[in-house]
């Protein structure tokens, strides 16, 4: 069976983009799922089960506007995970921002738990206001590779449309959850409030990548 593996953060883009076209074919046709983040990206697991709290491959294609995202006015976050991430393809440009995030009881943000849960009954964390600075920024053209360790405050920026492959490890247990800054509070979501009707994301997926 086909698989993505470290390699692939090394060979051509060409042969690497194209080991991605197999295994989405061969994964469409046995049900395999492409997921809206509310970040405003699409995400498409590089293999049939894959346990979101275990180490995986996944590709995001980024397209601002074009994908339900949460209308945050900062869109700071870090994971619980370390990211390994290869930019694949590029029409504009793909900037990472990384900041400094301190507790600050006069600060003009506010920290919390990720507020896109999986189902409504998950309680609503409550808000830690902050400080955040901006401390480096880091631009990416088609080939470029980055990681992001866990924990790490970070926004992507794409003005334009791009496609990463991502890889997805060290992760902490299931009980933790990501943190995400703004300087509101937006209302507790669901993740099917930005999910999209599978046959039309398959459509949008083989746009870009076709």
């Amino acid at each position: 069976m086909l698989t993505m593996n470290q390699e692939d953060f090394t060979r051509s883009l060409e042969d690497t983009l194209e080991k991605i076209r197999r295994i989405l074919r061969k994964g469409q046709t046995n049900g395999l799922k492409v997921q809206s983040h509310p970040v405003g990206f699409m995400r498409v697991p590089l293999a049939l089960k894959q346990d979101r709290f275990a180490p995986g491959y996944y590709i995001h294609i980024w397209d601002p506007g074009r994908f339900p995202s949460q209308q945050l006015a900062h869109r700071g976050h870090d994971h619980v995970y370390d990211v390994k991430s290869r930019v694949l393809l590029l029409n504009g440009t793909f900037k990472n921002v990384f900041y400094s995030v301190e507790p600050d009881a006069r600060g003009s943000f506010k920290k919390t738990h990720a507020i896109c849960k999986e189902t409504t009954n998950e309680p609503t964390a409550e808000w830690e206001p902050v400080t955040v600075r901006e401390i480096s920024t880091q631009s990416l053209s088609p080939g470029d590779c980055y990681t992001i360790k866990k924990r790490m405050y970070h926004d992507t920026h794409v003005a334009g449309k791009a496609v990463t492959f991502v890889y997805r490890d060290n992760f902490g247990n299931e009980h933790e959850n990501p943190y995400i800054i703004s300087d509101s509070e937006p209302v507790q979501e669901v993740m099917s409030n930005y999910q999209i009707p599978q046959d039309e994301a398959w459509e949008m997926v083989w746009e870009y990548l076709g």
